[in-house]
C-alpha cells in the first residue's frame, strides 16, 4: 500500500512540476500574461465565449467587452458552473473568487490561491500610486455581454482601458500567499479536511482511512491532497 502510495505521489510531483507555471510576478497578479479565449458554462443556459483573465489580488474573473474594448469584471451568477481556459478549468467557491482544478476525476480538487498585498508602491509624498476601486460590475448573459452602469476609473484607466494597459498597472510589491484546498463533487463544495475526503467519498470510507492511517496524510501538504484524490477516486472506479 505505501509503495503503491508513494509511487502515486511521484508521478503526481513530477507532472505538477512539468505543468506548472509561474503566472505571478510582483507587478502583475494575473493568472496569464495576455486575456485568453474562454468559455463560461451554466447550469441552465448556452456557454459564452469571450477573452479572459483572472487577478488574484482583487479575486475577479476578468473579461474583454468586445463592444468597447474595455476590461470589466465578471459577475458571478448563482447559475455558473464553471469557467475554461484553454485546459484550465476555473469553479467559483462560496467565500469568493474563483478555485483552480488541480485534480480531476469524478471528485475534483480545487485550489484557491489568493495573493494578499503586504505593501504598495508610493508615488510623491507618499501618495500611493494605485486606487482601491473596482472595475465596473457587468453581467455575463447567454449569448451577449450586458455591461451594468458607467465604466468606473481604476488606476487611471477608463472606458477605453485593454488588456495592455491593465498589464502595465502598478501593483502591490509584496504578497502573502494564502491557498485553500475544495473538493467538488456534483457541484457541492467542501473544504479539502479529513472529515470532508471522509464525507465525500463515503462509498469507499474504510479503504481511505486505512490508506490515509497508514500514509501519514498531511491534508496541508499539496501533494498528499492530489495523491489522496486520485486514490479516492481509483477506488470509486471500482464500485
Amino acid at each position: 500500500m505505501k509503495r503503491s502510495f508513494v509511487l502515486v505521489i511521484f508521478l503526481i510531483s513530477w507532472l505538477f512540476s512539468q505543468a506548472q507555471i509561474n503566472h505571478i510576478t510582483t507587478t502583475n497578479p494575473l493568472f496569464y500574461d495576455e486575456f485568453r479565449e474562454g468559455i463560461v458554462f451554466f447550469a441552465e443556459a448556452d456557454p459564452v465565449s469571450t477573452n479572459l483573465n483572472y487577478n488574484f489580488v482583487t479575486q475577479e474573473m476578468l473579461f474583454i467587452d468586445h463592444n468597447t474594448n474595455a476590461i470589466l469584471t465578471l459577475t458571478r451568477r448563482q447559475d455558473m458552473t464553471h469557467i475554461e481556459i484553454g485546459n484550465d478549468i476555473f469553479v467559483p467557491i462560496r467565500r469568493g473568487g474563483w478555485a483552480l482544478v488541480i485534480q480531476n476525476g469524478s471528485v475534483a480538487l480545487l485550489e484557491d490561491t489568493r495573493f494578499v498585498p503586504m505593501a504598495k508602491r508610493r508615488g510623491a509624498y507618499g501618495t500611493p500610486l494605485t486606487t482601491s476601486g473596482a472595475y465596473t460590475v457587468s453581467s455575463l448573459g447567454a449569448g451577449s455581454i450586458i455591461g451594468v452602469g458607467g465604466y468606473a476609473n481604476h488606476a487611471g484607466i477608463g472606458g477605453g482601458a485593454n488588456s495592455s494597459q491593465l498589464l502595465n498597472i502598478e501593483y502591490p510589491i509584496e504578497y502573502r500567499i494564502d491557498r485553500g484546498h475544495w473538493l467538488i463533487r456534483d457541484r457541492n463544495i467542501y473544504a479539502a479536511t479529513r472529515r470532508n475526503f471522509l464525507r465525500v467519498f463515503h462509498e469507499v470510507r474504510p479503504q481511505l482511512e486505512t490508506f490515509i492511517r497508514e500514509n501519514n496524510i498531511d491534508f496541508r501538504n499539496e501533494q498528499h491532497l492530489r495523491g489522496l484524490t486520485m486514490f479516492a477516486n481509483s477506488l470509486l472506479m471500482t464500485k
